[in-house]
């Protein structure tokens, strides 16, 4: 009997032991979950982050592209403005070539003039130097 008490009381030393590290490893086991979720916090408030910069990063994108739209179309709108202003220069260009033109024919028909003025001043002398003749 002394021998079973004694191994009852090995058995049960080594139940104790066996409670003991059972304890130790729950304790290390909880301590480690206990990390483990304040690491999942932290990852996720992390990813909380970047999801937040992302957002900003494509808004931003967003009115960069808003912004390179409005100087396409500011520009398209130059580009018809200066072919207006060009056609505008051409019509120009022509009408001063037509009124060159029309100085051209206006001094041209002048000369005819002075020509026939000139021819009737010396017609109008000749009368008169043949009305002179005739007189004496």
């Amino acid at each position: 009997m002394k021998s079973l008490a004694n191994e009852v009381q090995a058995e049960s030393e080594r139940i104790e032991e066996i409670i003991i590290e059972t304890r130790e490893d729950a304790t290390e086991t909880v301590e480690g979950i206990e990390s483990l979720t304040e690491d999942v916090r932290d990852s996720s408030a992390r990813i909380d982050t970047l999801i937040e910069n992302q957002d900003e990063i494509a808004a931003t994108i967003r009115e960069a592209a808003t912004g390179m739209d409005d100087i396409a179309n500011a520009t398209d709108d130059q580009a018809v403005r200066t072919e207006e202003v060009a056609n505008m220069v051409d019509n120009a260009a022509k009408q001063a070539v037509d009124v060159q033109e029309e100085t051209r024919n206006v001094a041209a028909a002048n000369d005819t003039q002075v020509e026939v003025v000139a021819d009737i001043s010396e017609s109008v002398q000749e009368l008169e130097s043949t009305l002179g003749t005739l007189d004496d």
